[in-house]
């Protein structure tokens, strides 16, 4: 099936017409504040066709102003760091990150805990033990930019936690990739930050695009605006990724560009 699909390649609607995208990976933090007021990022999204987008940052109120541009464009997650140095620090063993996200889920406007940054060796703590805990009881998704072990540990051990995987897992390579999403088939991945690998000079890995293909229903894409550059190179890097997503079948393309996403979270639908 997947080889037929790939055989089949994108058609004309990807030449003729902008894909939507649904960006599940969207930082409004401090850091750009002083120059990208809500409203400019909020255009830079509707400019670039994004037409729903998971929005976080810290400190959290950056992306609440964001998301009071238009409610119905954006999902908020909330990110387990209080301030920007949270995230450097041992953040999965302060209790004060597990009284901050407790206050924030319990506003009852959040989706998702993350972005969240964690690796092997950090997850057995109290607080780890608390954030799933609290991502099951108020069933939230967790954005976890993890490696495979703990991806794999939460998923062992709570086959009902509901995780995207944070940019394919970052180093993740496909044959990895193939293996670890056929093992959890409630696990869904989203790919920002991974176009070099997915499609090195703009074309699409041929490994790639047969695991693309056949967990079509479960990728969603992202720009990840970690940065004032990646704010500034937004329509670009939509581009790049538009790019890639042509050389798969339409119908592959839609399902990761906007179809899971709004399967997901809602939103407005092309």
């Amino acid at each position: 099936m997947a080889a037929a699909l790939l055989l089949a390649g994108g058609t004309a609607t990807h030449a003729n017409e902008r894909l939507p995208l649904a960006d599940a990976h969207i930082h409004y933090s401090e850091v750009v504040w002083d120059v990208l007021s809500p409203r400019a990022a909020h255009h830079t999204l509707v400019r670039a066709g994004v037409r729903h987008a998971v929005i976080f940052g810290v400190p959290h109120e950056g992306a609440l102003r964001l998301a009071a541009e238009e409610p119905a464009r954006y999902t908020l997650f909330v990110q387990p760091y209080r301030v920007p140095e949270d995230r450097h620090r041992a953040w999965y063993e302060d209790p004060r990150v597990l009284e901050h996200l407790r206050e924030r889920v319990a506003t009852g406007i959040y989706r998702g805990i993350g972005e969240f940054h964690l690796h092997s060796g950090q997850t057995d703590t109290p607080i780890v033990d608390g954030m799933l805990a609290l991502a099951r009881e108020h069933d939230l998704y967790l954005l976890a930019h993890s490696d495979t072990a703990v991806i794999e540990g939460f998923l062992d051990r709570f086959p009902d936690l509901k995780v995207i995987w944070a940019h394919a897992g970052a180093w993740t390579l496909p044959m990895t990739m193939d293996v670890v999403m056929g093992r959890y088939p409630q696990l869904y991945v989203e790919l920002s930050m991974r176009d070099g690998d997915i499609a090195p000079d703009g074309t699409l890995d041929p490994r790639w695009a047969e695991v693309l293909v056949r967990y079509a229903d479960r990728f969603m894409v992202g720009i990840d605006t970690f940065s004032e550059r990646r704010w500034t190179h937004y329509d670009e890097l939509a581009e790049r990724t538009r790019g890639w997503l042509a050389q798969l079948p339409d119908e592959v393309a839609e399902r990761i560009a906007w179809k899971n996403a709004h399967e997901l979270f809602g939103g407005e639908k092309p």
